[in-house]
């Protein structure tokens, strides 16, 4: 957890076993929050800065950052250190400010893409917000999640076991992975149960080094608690630049279809919304091979 891997790194140890022992074998060593995936060319290119999504890591965005190619500059952010719960991950105006001061330079890249899958998305645009009162307005890519206030699975209203076992649920969905994890058997366990249980069917799957022990895998389960509820608190504001909507046309069992594409951003820019539709649902489409659909339309969008 909390370990920065190169995009080279992630292509070379393709498998969660693999990614796994690399994470291990990093683990040691003093963590910063932004990655630097691909350098690019941002002189022809925009500038992506991918904002990591609940779970805290961007390997995720391995996939995208393959399809469009090695000429667009890619960062991401992520936690840096799982080992400490800090204030800031309770609030997203917070969290926004420490990466936006981990994010260094990139800012100030011409054309800036600031982007995120799911809460990612929620985040970049809240770091985006706060740049705009600096005069940079960058592009937000919204990655299929609703705009704030918008609740379109029923997660906002969901107690702890059930945020837990849809968490499952989807890691499940993205990885190929089978978990024993329903909603029934972890409201009846402690919160120590329910992170044995997790660590036990994480481990099983391969996702999780032998070596992480409880404690440190329930620093992991505390973070994304807390970002999670940091999400559901956030109320956005009106933003100034354009934003970017990439919506699944494919609909999770549990989430609803909203009237109006573009999953509730309109009512928050006063710039240029854009919707792009794309095949899969809201896990499918970070995958092959919608994963590649969506990169072609970046790509003709910022052409």
């Amino acid at each position: 957890f909390g370990t920065s891997l190169s995009l080279g790194q992630l292509f070379e140890n393709s498998s969660i076993a693999q990614l796994a022992r690399v994470i291990e074998e990093k683990g040691s060593q003093t963590q910063a929050a932004r990655v630097t995936i691909n350098r690019g060319q941002p002189e022809d290119n925009p500038t992506l800065l991918l904002i990591h999504p609940a779970g805290g890591n961007v390997l995720c965005y391995s996939g995208l950052a393959r399809e469009l190619g090695e000429r667009y500059p890619i960062y991401g952010i992520q936690v840096p250190d799982f080992s400490i719960n800090q204030p800031y991950n309770a609030d997203i105006k917070a969290l926004a400010a420490f990466y936006l001061s981990e994010a260094g330079d990139i800012v100030h890249h011409s054309r800036l893409v600031l982007g995120g899958w799911s809460l990612g998305a929620t985040i970049a645009f809240e770091m985006a917000q706060q740049l705009a009162k600096k005069g940079i307005t960058p592009t937000v890519l919204v990655l299929d999640q609703p705009a704030p206030e918008i609740n379109i699975d029923g997660s906002a209203d969901m107690n702890e076991a059930e945020r837990l076992a849809y968490f499952a649920h989807k890691v499940a969905l993205f990885t190929g992975a089978s978990f024993d994890l329903s909603e029934q058997s972890l409201t009846d366990m402690s919160n120590a149960q329910r992170t044995s249980r997790f660590l036990a069917e994480f481990k099983r799957v391969g996702l999780v080094p032998e070596s992480i022990g409880p404690g440190a895998f329930q620093d992991f389960i505390n973070i994304l608690q807390t970002h999670i509820y940091a999400t559901d608190a956030y109320r956005g504001e009106l933003y100034s630049g354009d934003v970017l909507v990439v919506e699944a046309e494919d609909i999770l069992p549990g989430r609803i279809r909203l009237p109006e594409s573009g999953l509730g951003w309109r009512r928050l820019t006063s710039g240029c919304l854009t919707v792009l539709p794309t095949s899969g649902d809201h896990i499918s489409m970070m995958n092959a091979p919608h994963i590649s659909r969506i990169a072609e339309q970046l790509k003709k969008v910022w052409q």
